[in-house]
């Protein structure tokens, strides 16, 4: 369809939206992956990125096989080891290996996405190599706003504006950043689970995802929440550990690691996710809320980090886990 002006009609034949994974990003979206500096956030993007270039699922969600642009500026020296300590651990077949082999290219030439020279020449460069990547991969932000003032909304309107320029030839963007330092840890000096992304609210609102990683330094898990999702549920926060992985042949200094999923999404918790925790089972316990859907706003207000939609569905899921110890929501008439 190549109508610029469309009726409600015209809307209704649009394709729907695909996932390039299951429950987390669409098909030329506008993703940002962000959390503290040494939270795991390259292992986790090249995780998403081997599953989609061998067509393999992540941890049991559907992935929509792709060709993946992987735009390195930080651990060049890492990449290989990282990449080998994957596949062995995955145990991929030789069909997948030779997937991974097409699907799947590395530049270390960071295009500068404030730039529209540098983004032309990044789609030139495309073309006369003959690959048409499906994913691309910023690692970082930083790296491709070089000289950008990332505080100010002008600045980074200009990287928004280059990124979707991207989107435009059919890529779906996914850029790595950082995370605030004020943000990064509670009043108790305890890794926080919603630290803030660096940089002007612009970022965000260009977002149709995005998600924060931490590493309790208690647990030593890694927790994924979802931060935004424009069009979709938050759903909950995902649990890994951490697994060292040394493949055959290699060296104790070629030792990486991967994410494994957590077989506990409750252990792991911070002060502040127990603080969450104990503040749902109180208002379960309280009858003077008509709803969960008031249960949730009055959660969100005691805790302003939970959106009220995030709120919501914590309430839904504590009373999942313990549906047998609760009574039904009540119905109102």
């Amino acid at each position: 369809m190549d109508k610029r002006i469309l009726t409600i009609n015209d809307l209704t034949h649009l394709p729907p939206p695909q996932w390039m994974i299951e429950g987390l990003f669409e098909v030329g979206s506008l993703v940002m992956l962000f959390g503290p500096s040494g939270n795991y956030k390259s292992f986790l993007s090249l995780d998403w990125m081997l599953c989609m270039a061998t067509g393999r699922k992540w941890h049991g969600k559907s992935v929509l096989p792709a060709k993946v642009l992987y735009a390195l500026g930080e651990g060049k020296a890492s990449l290989l080891k990282r990449i080998q300590a994957w596949t062995y651990h995955h145990q991929i077949s030789q069909a997948e290996g030779d997937r991974l082999q097409e699907n799947f290219r590395v530049t270390f030439e960071v295009p500068q996405l404030a730039q529209g020279h540098s983004v032309t020449n990044l789609i030139n460069d495309l073309k006369e190599s003959g690959f048409t990547p499906n994913v691309i991969v910023i690692d970082t932000f930083a790296r491709s706003a070089v000289g950008l003032d990332e505080n100010d909304a002008n600045d980074t309107g200009k990287w928004i504006e280059q990124a979707d320029r991207l989107r435009q030839v059919g890529l779906t963007v996914l850029f790595l950043h950082h995370t605030s330092k004020g943000s990064e840890v509670d009043k108790e000096g305890n890794q926080s689970l919603y630290p803030k992304y660096r940089g002007s609210t612009a970022i965000k609102a260009a977002m149709d995802s995005a998600f924060a990683l931490v590493q309790d330094k208690r647990s030593k898990k890694v927790i994924m929440r979802v931060d935004k999702q424009k069009d979709h549920d938050e759903g909950e926060p995902m649990y890994f550990n951490v697994q060292k992985v040394l493949a055959p042949g290699m060296k104790i200094e070629q030792e990486s690691v991967v994410l494994v999923p957590s077989p506990n999404i409750d252990e792991g918790f911070t002060l502040e996710g127990q603080a969450i925790e104990s503040a749902i089972k109180d208002l379960m316990n309280d009858t003077q809320y008509e709803s969960d859907r008031a249960r949730a706003r009055e959660l969100s207000r005691l805790h302003p980090t939970l959106t009220e939609a995030a709120a919501q569905t914590r309430v839904a899921s504590f009373r999942k886990r313990f549906k047998e110890a609760l009574q039904p929501p009540p119905t109102v008439n």
